[in-house]
């Protein structure tokens, strides 16, 4: 879907940018007049696809408010084109000026705009208006032919690099193409829409995930706005779980559990699955001050404390805010400014205090949408190589 999109997007912005250049006589204006089609349509194309995604799943939990009105803790409900109190009926924004900002098309038009984006079509329109006074494009210019730097008589190679990952999640299109990794299935793989593979390890005497609790862990990445090149926001979660049939106990208040994590991760995670497939082991938790959760930053073992099954008066229990949070480290590993946590949202150095962090901060979905997952030298060199 994301490869058509921009196809489409360039084929206009080429052929409108050679008619411009050809009619004004000047390259820049031709290349603005392109940049700002291909951004145009882009845009366009985003939001029809994010509007329909996202009009038939409701609004984020991280969205949700009371209504002024009744008092109802409410959110955007699947259908619903604005946010709307069920119970007394009130609705967001004034009549008619609501559709210009609080409906499901705008909101999603700010979005797939976005920085980027808008700052593109910016410079498209600069050049646009000021390219006449750089001069005219002559199309008679002698392009030369095929280049030889190193005189080796052939024409100089390109260098097309490694495997592709379009959706940067760490797994190659042809990985995901296949729906497994060397034989390791990865069901439902989408080389478009970043999937986090994950196996769940329950040491002996704990109590393992529920189905409400995998089901929870599932909606809270798939709620995550991370853009994806489909154009369809969040992470896919899959979860595969195994008990085991001994007891794992870990001192979590240690300053590394390096040696621990690398064996575990080597003893229990499939050869042909290793560093593709992200390891979170249930444990009992030891160490003074106990601390809930572990997790490699970045890397692939999450070490959790298996009893932690309150809930606190919230609607997570304890261990699956520690899941989310430890395996955000694992794919985030470090911010651009060296830190390893955020002021708000899931990586804040407490997630779950009263319920208040359960939602992806702006910061880290940047890092995610624009980077994809970290990558761990240690991981690939040391336990997967």
């Amino acid at each position: 879907m994301y490869w058509r999109q921009t196809l489409l997007s360039s084929l206009f912005a080429v052929v409108v940018g050679y008619l411009v250049s050809t009619q004004q006589g000047n390259l820049f204006v031709g290349i603005g007049s392109g940049v700002a089609v291909y951004i145009a349509l882009r845009v366009m194309i985003a939001t029809f696809f994010r509007t329909r995604y996202w009009l038939s799943r409701g609004g984020h939990k991280s969205q949700s408010r009371s209504c002024p009105n009744c008092g109802q803790y409410i959110r955007r409900q699947s259908g619903n084109w604005i946010l709307r109190c069920k119970r007394c009926g009130w609705t967001a924004g004034f009549p008619i000026l609501r559709w210009f900002y609080h409906s499901v098309p705008v909101v999603q038009f700010r979005r797939s705009l976005g920085g980027k984006r808008l700052l593109l079509l910016v410079l498209g329109l600069v050049l646009m208006v000021s390219a006449p006074t750089m001069g005219t494009f002559n199309f008679d210019t002698d392009l030369g032919g095929p280049t030889d730097t190193d005189g080796d008589g052939s024409t100089d190679e390109v260098d097309l690099g490694g495997p592709t990952d379009t959706d940067g999640d760490g797994l190659t299109d042809e990985v995901e193409s296949t729906g497994n990794v060397d034989g390791y299935p990865l069901p439902e793989a989408d080389q478009d829409h970043k999937d986090l593979y994950i196996r769940v390890y329950v040491g002996n005497g704990i109590e393992p995930l529920t189905d409400q609790e995998k089901a929870d862990l599932r909606e809270i990445w798939a709620d995550m706005p991370v853009s994806n090149q489909n154009d369809a926001e969040g992470i896919d979660l899959h979860i595969t779980q195994v008990q085991l049939s001994q007891t794992i106990t870990a001192k979590l208040s240690n300053e590394s559990l390096r040696d621990q994590e690398e064996q575990i991760y080597k003893q229990r995670v499939p050869e042909t699955a290793q560093c593709s497939v992200y390891a979170v082991v249930l444990v009992d938790a030891t160490g003074d001050p106990v601390i809930s959760g572990r997790g490699a930053s970045p890397g692939y073992v999450s070490i959790v404390d298996g009893h932690a099954t309150q809930r606190y008066n919230t609607e997570y229990t304890v261990r699956t805010t520690i899941i989310t949070h430890e395996l955000l480290h694992n794919v985030v590993g470090r911010f651009e400014d060296g830190s390893y946590h955020t002021s708000e949202g899931w990586l804040t150095r407490t997630p779950g205090e009263h319920g208040t962090q359960f939602y992806m901060s702006d910061k880290t979905a940047s890092h995610l949408s624009e980077n994809g997952f970290s990558e761990s030298e240690y991981f690939e060199n040391e336990v997967c190589g």
